[in-house]
């Protein structure tokens, strides 16, 4: 986008006008502020209820700083859109700004230049020296950020030494700003000069702040810039580092939706790993963070005002004079390969050469392309094809009274911009790619009374709001040419109406709006720093818990993505041999039990941990086994003669309830609206039109999907478990659970779900039915794969598309719904999977029966520990947190990779999962070895023959 300050200004002028924080001034006391809209006045008042100060920050001060002979500096504020963009906020809450100050400064002058800036501008300097400038800035800024956002990757020209550069000079720009962060105080850090600013500032107050006081600070981003497409934005090697500084902000914000669109479909696509994206923003690492479309305006009162000024009306009348009877048309650009003047040129060319009566003084292009990057090659090349191409259209076109294309190579000032404004017929922007371009914003301003028409780029942000533009192709010359041509014979009622709507846009969003809004925005986000701060898990932490255990103790550890890499192959996801060491070492603590809980089938978990000791829990906590000594044989003693009872009833559980309902997946109804995003109803509908052929006939009433549904609900909150109760106890969690007893199996198992039909729910009916839809998406879905276990049905999209697998999924999850919503089952969305399983039955439910068992023979459990990574794992996590809560029961619940979650602590990875137990084990080895131990009686979960009659811990015996 190209400001009036960029036409400007001379010398050391920004080559980025895309980027107004480069060249504004401070906002001064005497700086006008108008009232817009009654809600933008509204928006004004929620910004003075706010506290705190706004530090702005962006690659170049809004100010002039010049040395004097003298060895002093002058301090003179220069203007730009973004300063006009603040004027709403800076008079009504205290404001710094802080940015590069343009030109070395001394290590001896820095001082005086710092409390200079500061006590006469409110600015804090970031002072960069001229090699890191050459290599950041001219750098990696313009070398490769800039031809890559704006779609020129053949211009992009990466080297380490420069994205080095850019890594230190946003860590300068951190240290410049530490020292002066209050609490309450809203940053709000601009363009692609600083995109990894905020995760290096989040890592500094971190260290430098109290919790309390980094929960009132807020970070906001905005990017003045288009933001590629994914596929385009992946050619960036420094790519994932980008991504992972700019979602330490709160809120991202951006030109235009396909931008926004477009930086969320990145994060999908390269950080794959603890992100979720919804419609209006991403969870990454445990925080939301605000992803949104804020488009920049103008202020359209400095440009009316220039009109009435004597300056600007005498340049008026000086041009009318010298194109008398001519229609204008204008182009006010920076002379980039961005702006695309050579295809302006080649249309322009094409419009006359097609419409000869708008030849010999009939139509004249004034085109201001203002210097820019002079000493680039590519600049270079550019310049001349643009010098060639005017003196081509001219020696056509042209005649020794006139020539058609008068070319301003030079900056203009202010009243030569708005009198250019003011007397063209139609201005034509070309750009190929623009963030917003604000040149055409101030045409509308600058043309009151005079309903000039504008030609804009399709490829230009301000073409998805300034509808009344003639929208065109900037690659296609005819269509150029014809809008171009449009404009010139548009009729006056038309060019009326259509610049009617254009003013209104443009005096209604304007920049002081857009400052608002944002930060308004910003300030109304959850805590930057969430309000629960999740800990990470140290082994010691935990030996504490542990130590205090006067009874049994219980570890349920996640398998897939916790002890385990996710690997979307079950025969692939076997695990290490340093993780069977590991958990067998953990089983040979006294008094402990150790159960591993997996999605997967109870076959590969055998396979697995057969031999290890362990207790284990399969598809989710359809199945679970104890380990493999004593307590299966103590159990079913306990239970002979007993029957199966229910804790809550006191009676053996029997459902004869049966639901009949005809469904039909060939005629599903229309999809109401879904909370997963991406998904639309009508494509999802649309998506199920060809498959009845591949559908089974539509479900009859005797179905089994229908007829062994048995939804026996517990009234309230699960009550406690006693001795007495039945094995298993209550399942489900928390208000409103499923009663389900377990059933023996073969091998020690346990079933939380009846596999045989007639006495309730039919694991295998439903998968019948679904089967064939599961095969429809996966045909579709490249890379993904159907899993299918005992009960559970899984829907695997790990090594498909990254985008269209969340897409498939969604669809997917939302027909599943509706075809299942009369079912006693649930459709869950994991880590790339979509699963189909019984809604009565999670992993609380098996921690529940095997906490319930274990006291059945009197092994009383008052210390847990929880490790997990899923959804699946949250439910757990909150049964835990909830049961073991007092001063003699101690839970520890941890998540693997920082998350929106249930558990307290977390690990980052599946590394330091095995670094956590690796530590912990020998804390705990420590601990007991100097305890009474006696050599008859039994350690809890351990087969390999280490048996423990008692541990005295804090004076007491624990049994």
């Amino acid at each position: 986008m190209v400001a009036s300050g960029d036409v400007q200004q001379r010398g050391r002028s920004s080559p980025r006008a895309n980027t107004n924080t480069e060249r504004s001034e401070k906002y001064a006391s005497n700086t006008r502020t108008r009232e817009s809209t009654g809600k933008a006045s509204e928006e004004r008042e929620n910004v003075e209820k706010g506290n705190g100060r706004l530090l702005l920050v962006s690659n170049r001060l809004p100010i002039t700083v010049t040395p004097t002979p003298n060895g002093d500096f002058d301090f003179v504020a220069s203007s730009g859109g973004l300063v006009a963009g603040i004027s709403g906020l800076a008079a009504r809450m205290p404001f710094v700004w802080a940015g590069w100050p343009g030109i070395p400064v001394t290590q001896n002058s820095q001082s005086h230049v710092q409390e200079k800036l500061m006590n006469l501008h409110s600015a804090i300097p970031v002072f960069l020296p001229d090699v890191l400038v050459r290599d950041y800035y001219q750098g990696f800024c313009n070398r490769i950020l800039w031809p890559l956002f704006h779609y020129h990757p053949s211009e992009l020209s990466f080297n380490a030494k420069h994205w080095k550069a850019y890594q230190t000079a946003n860590n300068l720009f951190a240290d410049a700003l530490l020292p002066h962060i209050q609490p309450g105080d809203i940053i709000w850090i601009h363009d692609f000069h600083l995109m990894i600013l905020p995760a290096l500032l989040k890592e500094k107050l971190s260290k430098s702040m109290s919790p309390e006081k980094l929960e009132t600070i807020r970070i906001g981003f905005f990017l003045h810039t288009p933001f590629p497409s994914s596929e385009v934005y992946r050619i960036l090697p420094a790519r994932k580092d980008i991504l992972r500084g700019l979602l330490e902000a709160d809120c991202i914000g951006f030109q235009t939706y396909d931008y926004a669109r477009h930086f969320m479909s990145s994060c999908a696509r390269q950080l794959i790993l603890g992100l979720h994206c919804y419609p209006d923003g991403v969870e990454y690492e445990g925080r939301k963070v605000k992803v949104g479309t804020y488009p920049i305006g103008i202020d359209p009162e400095k440009f009316r005002t220039g009109l009435q000024t004597l300056s600007v009306q005498l340049e008026i009348s000086r041009l009318r004079t010298r194109f008398p009877n001519t229609k204008i048309i204008i182009g006010i650009d920076r002379l980039d390969y961005i702006k695309a003047l050579p295809q302006k040129l080649h249309a322009f060319s094409h419009m006359l050469a097609t419409h000869p009566e708008f030849q010999n003084g009939k139509c004249v292009m004034i085109q201001v392309a203002v210097p820019t990057r002079q000493d680039v090659l590519e600049y270079q090349n550019l310049d001349r094809v643009v010098n060639q191409l005017v003196g081509q259209v001219n020696g056509q076109f042209g005649t020794v009274e006139f020539v058609p294309v008068h070319y301003v190579h030079q900056s203009v000032s202010f009243a030569e911009l708005v009198a250019l404004y003011a007397v063209a017929d139609v201005c034509v922007v070309s750009s190929t790619r623009d963030g917003m371009n604000l040149v055409s914003y101030e045409f509308i301003a600058s043309q009151q009374g005079q309903h000039g028409v504008l030609v804009l780029s399709e490829f230009a942000g301000a073409a998805q709001s300034l509808n009344g533009a003639i929208i065109v192709n900037p690659w296609n010359t005819e269509d150029l040419s014809n809008g171009m041509y449009e404009a010139l014979t548009m009729p006056a009622k038309q060019k009326q109406a259509n610049f009617a709507k254009l003013d209104r846009y443009v005096s209604k969003y304007t920049s002081e709006r857009w400052g608002t809004t944002f930060v308004n925005e910003l300030r109304s986000l959850p805590n930057s720093f969430d309000g629960k701060r999740l800990v990470k898990l140290e082994a010691s932490e935990c030996m504490v818990k542990f130590s205090m255990s006067t009874k049994k103790k219980v570890f349920f550890i996640d398998y897939d993505g916790t002890l385990k890499s996710n690997h979307a192959l079950p025969e692939f996801a076997n695990p290490s041999k340093t993780t069977r060491e590991l958990i067998r070492r953990l089983v040979s603590l006294p008094n402990t039990y150790v159960y591993i809980f997996s999605g997967r089938s109870r076959a590969y978990l055998d396979s697995w941990f057969a031999d290890v000791g362990v207790g284990l829990s399969a598809e989710h906590g359809c199945f679970y086994r104890h380990p493999p000594n004593r307590i299966d044989e103590s159990l079913i003693d306990a239970l002979d003669g007993e029957g199966v009872i229910s804790p809550i009833s006191g009676s053996p559980v029997v459902s004869n309830m049966t639901l009949q309902t005809s469904l039909s997946l060939s005629s599903l109804p229309l999809l109401g609206e879904s909370s997963i995003p991406v998904v639309a109803a009508p494509l999802a509908t649309r998506s199920l039109k060809n498959i009845p052929a591949l559908i089974p006939s539509p479900i009859q009433f005797n179905s089994p999907l229908l007829r062994h549904v048995s939804p026996f609900k517990i009234p309230g909150n699960s009550s406690s478990l006693s001795p007495k109760m039945g094995a298993g106890g209550s399942v489900g969690s928390g208000s409103g659970g499923i009663m389900r007893p377990p059933r023996r199996m073969q091998r020690g198992w346990f079933a939380l779900v009846d596999q045989e039909q007639g006495d309730g729910f039919d694991a295998r009916g439903w998968s019948e039915e679904i089967r064939p839809l599961f095969q429809y998406y996966t045909e579709r879905t490249p890379g993904s794969f159907v899993e299918e276990k005992e009960v559970n049905l899984t829907w695997h999209y790990r090594n498909a598309d990254p985008e269209f697998g969340i897409w498939q999924a969604a669809e997917l999850h939302v027909n599943l719904e509706q075809i299942l919503s009369h079912l006693a089952v649930s459709v869950i969305l994991g880590n790339k999977t979509v699963e189909v399983r019984p809604s009565m039955v999670d992993k609380s439910t098996a921690a529940r029966s095997v906490i319930h068992d274990l006291g059945q023979i009197g092994e009383l459990v008052d210390f847990a520990c929880c490790i997990g990574d899923g959804k699946t794992d949250e439910v757990l996590f909150q049964y835990l947190n909830e049961t073991f809560s007092d001063e003699n029961q101690q839970s520890v619940t941890c998540t693997v990779g920082k998350k929106l979650t249930n558990a307290k602590f977390y690990l980052g990875t599946v590394r330091d999962v095995e670094i956590f137990l690796e530590e912990f084990i020998i804390l705990a080895s420590i601990g007991t070895a100097g305890n009474n131990v006696s050599a008859s009686g039994e350690s809890g979960g351990s087969d390999e023959g280490i048996v423990v009659t008692s541990v005295k811990t804090n004076g007491n015996e624990a049994n």
